[in-house]
């Protein structure tokens, strides 16, 4: 059902299939995979955390890949970047490639959310931008305090219809961060104000333009 795309219904068999065994790993890396699927990022890293801890799981890097996946999506990069550098540290050679190419990755995008975090602390506003939309391109992307974070840069920047979709971002992930609500509605008035003087300018122009017909 997985590779069919059938999410919804892979999970449903897979909780079957832990209740049958619930000491099988295995069966919690597979459900991760679908809650990973489904935008469930929480559930995929418990279900990934579960299954390491069982004995005699086969599998354990793609359980340790995913649930870094996972936390990554929620903003938890320095859970991620731990359970990634243990399973580096169990690995050496080749088979340990992948891993440690995804804990660099991992790091780098932790690195830049460090220093967009900064750089707002600092109004630097065009810095802050541009690296916390390299950390959302990492891997945030359902963390809602960098989406509100966004938007305070974006507004600040005067780039309201951006400032106003990463605040509406935030609600969707988070509906009770009244901050995200302020910011929506800064960003909304500023580009009906701005609306507002161009039509006045708009319509002034012409009627010069008609009273110099006139004349």
């Amino acid at each position: 059902m997985y590779h069919k795309g059938e999410y919804a219904e892979a999970l449903r068999l897979y909780t079957q299939a832990i209740g049958a065994e619930p000491a099988n790993g295995a069966y919690y890396g597979n459900r991760a995979a679908c809650w990973l699927m489904l935008r469930k990022f929480e559930r995929a890293a418990n279900d990934c955390a579960e299954g390491l801890r069982q004995q005699g799981c086969a599998g354990l890097d793609k359980l340790r890949a995913r649930q870094a996946t996972a936390l990554t999506h929620v903003g938890k990069l320095e859970r991620a970047v731990d359970v990634l550098e243990e399973g580096v540290a169990l690995r050496s050679g080749a088979d340990g490639a992948p891993l440690r190419a995804q804990l660099e990755a991992a790091r780098a995008t932790q690195a830049s959310l460090a220093r967009g975090r900064q750089a707002l602390a600092d109004e630097a506003w065009s810095a802050a931008k541009r690296h916390l939309v390299a950390a959302v391109g990492g891997g945030v992307t359902d963390e809602p305090a960098v989406h509100v974070e966004l938007a305070i840069a974006h507004l600040a920047l005067r780039e309201h219809v951006e400032a106003a979709r990463e605040a509406q971002l935030a609600i969707s992930l988070d509906p009770d961060l009244l901050y995200a609500y302020v910011l929506r509605a800064d960003a909304l008035q500023v580009r009906v104000r701005v609306r507002v003087r161009v039509r006045v300018r708009v319509r002034v122009r012409v009627r010069v333009r008609v009273r110099v017909g006139y004349g």
